[in-house]
């Protein structure tokens, strides 16, 4: 009797012993699976008084672990939104805040977006261009899906000499899709001393434009 007692009694402590030791993972398990319900549930955010629109962003992206940087030149410090949503998720309340305000976010880095003014306006000093993130109705008006457009062609500059123009629509460089206007600068930064191909829109007809990076002075 003695020895079967003990027999169980070994048996239950290495039960418990496995248990435990799986316990760590169930719980990360579960609280994953808690985070994804949470930021997929559905809520009502009802602000017809107004709302600050930066701490609305932050808040709603703050529970799809997003990080949010404003753009500065977009002035949207101190502004107030009206919104009254019912029955939507987070991501979907953040798409039409941004929609509704005539704002865009673009992912800039890992987990992170920023937000700006949809018609806000850039320069890329390395090629000599201005440039203009798309709008709904200016890529239906160039009869693009989407874009950067050339506002402003420095003269002397390479852009100039490769015989980009302003109105020209930027979609593509080296044969890769541009991901926004952070996106098309950083890959022009990347290209150093390098030749690359821009694909543009012009009169609804797709070109190709060469250009290279100057050699870089010792």
């Amino acid at each position: 009797m003695l020895i079967k007692s003990l027999a169980s009694i070994v048996i239950v402590v290495s039960s418990f012993v496995l248990v435990t030791a799986q316990a760590p993972d169930a719980k990360k398990e579960a609280a994953q699976t808690t985070t994804v319900t949470g930021a997929e549930k559905q809520r009502d955010i009802p602000f017809p008084g107004g709302v600050d629109l930066q701490f609305l962003v932050k808040e709603l992206a703050a529970t799809m672990d997003l990080n949010v940087l404003f753009d500065p030149e977009s002035r949207l410090g101190g502004r107030k939104v009206r919104v009254e949503l019912k029955n939507v998720t987070n991501a979907e309340a953040l798409r039409l805040i941004l929609l509704q305000e005539g704002l865009s976010s673009e992912e800039v880095g890992p987990r992170t977006i920023l937000v700006a003014s949809r018609v806000r306006g850039t320069s890329i000093p390395k090629i000599g261009v201005g440039i203009t993130q798309l709008t709904q109705q200016l890529a239906k008006y160039f009869g693009v899906e989407g874009g950067i457009l050339i506002n402003d062609v420095r003269p002397e500059t390479l852009a100039a000499k490769a015989g980009l123009k302003a109105g020209d629509v930027i979609v593509g460089i080296d044969d890769e899709p541009i991901g926004g206007a952070v996106g098309l600068i950083r890959s022009i930064d990347d290209k150093k001393e390098s030749d690359f191909t821009l694909k543009v829109v012009r009169d609804h007809r797709e070109r190709t434009f060469s250009l290279r990076l100057p050699v870089a002075s010792p």
